[in-house]
């Protein structure tokens, strides 16, 4: 999973445990074996097999997003879905499922 803009990825599980920015802009990681990293202002979220995650996004400025999901299987990307220039306001906040994308304006 990677985002690509103003944007901010936070990522939460089954029970609410949360990767991502939190309040103080650090990066917490408090869900085994999700690794997250910002490189260049892009997030980048490697998610293992075998849970459902909520993968939210809140704008950080205006201008365009990208989303994008990889499958990855044995080393191998087996299947990407692309969501390529998104509206963003200020306020603006995203959750992204497997195929769809939800926009709010809040």
């Amino acid at each position: 999973m990677s985002f690509h803009s103003p944007i901010d990825l936070h990522i939460y599980d089954q029970i609410n445990n949360h990767v991502g920015p939190n309040a103080n802009g650090d990066i917490e990681n408090n869900i085994p074996g999700v690794d997250y990293e910002v490189i260049d202002g892009n997030k980048f979220a490697f998610l293992p097999d075998g849970q459902n995650y909520t993968i939210k996004g809140v704008a950080t400025g205006s201008g365009t997003f990208d989303a994008r999901i990889q499958k990855v299987t044995n080393e191998t990307v087996t299947d990407t879905t692309v969501f390529s220039n998104i509206p963003l306001t200020n306020t603006t906040q995203v959750e992204v499922g497997t195929s769809t994308i939800s926009i709010d304006e809040v």
